[in-house]
């Protein structure tokens, strides 16, 4: 099962819609839900090394169905599901080459589709067949000479190997899951929750609700930059 199974860092780098398991290793060795692509297989950790299905001693890896990367413990306290929970395994074909695939003529707020992260993956795989939605350093990477609609267009903020989000162009940067962008694609709030997006002039850009003056935020109507 391990050499078939995702790494939560490569889990990061393209989109998932479904309860999936997979684990990862930060460069320093240490157990990381973080994305970059300097992380790797972390083989100590779940379940055992995949021989428990215990609910009351583990600890478990995981992506939720909202897209967000996840651990849990039976130190937890409500205990949550363990090793006992079935779930499908999240498969892994080589790593993906970069490109743009289009902006989608779809137009939504920063509550996206109403289904968070993997919604607004769908919408852009319903356009682009094979897409998802870009995050900052994968529509960088493309140097895409598509025109960026005068709205500007959503994407997800990439994240380090420090666990911070990041509006950079590396290799190095991966998708950064945490709700971070109108909590999670889940709120079209304008001044409670962070953005990120595309602007006009192609520029990454990712506002605060403390940003001076006081952006649209997640009330903005853009389209999704989608990758494949």
């Amino acid at each position: 099962m391990r050499r078939r199974i995702r790494e939560l860092a490569s889990l990061s780098r393209v989109g998932v819609s479904a309860d999936e398991f997979g684990d990862a290793l930060s460069v320093d060795a240490q157990f990381t839900l973080e994305p970059a692509y300097g992380f790797g297989r972390w083989t100590q950790y779940t379940c055992q090394n995949w021989t428990s299905s215990s609910a009351t001693s583990f600890t478990n890896t995981y992506v939720s169905t909202t897209g967000q990367l996840r651990t849990a413990s039976s130190n937890t306290a409500p205990t949550p599901p363990g090793c006992n929970t079935q779930r499908a395994l999240a498969c892994c074909n080589g790593a993906a080459k970069v490109r743009f695939a289009g902006f989608t003529s779809l137009i939504v707020d920063g509550a996206g589709t109403g289904g968070g992260r993997p919604g607004m993956h769908a919408a852009c795989g319903a356009q682009f067949a094979g897409s998802h939605m870009c995050h900052i350093a994968e529509y960088l990477r493309t140097a895409s000479a598509t025109q960026v609609p005068a709205t500007g267009a959503w994407l997800d903020p990439s994240g380090n190997e420090r666990g911070e989000a990041s509006s950079g162009g590396s290799p190095r940067l991966g998708r950064y899951t945490a709700t971070y962008t109108c909590n999670g694609w889940t709120s079209n709030v304008q001044d409670q929750y962070n953005t990120t997006f595309l602007d006009v002039d192609g520029a990454a850009k990712m506002t605060s609700p403390s940003t001076a003056p006081l952006p649209i935020g997640c009330a903005a109507q853009r389209p999704i930059a989608c990758c494949i």
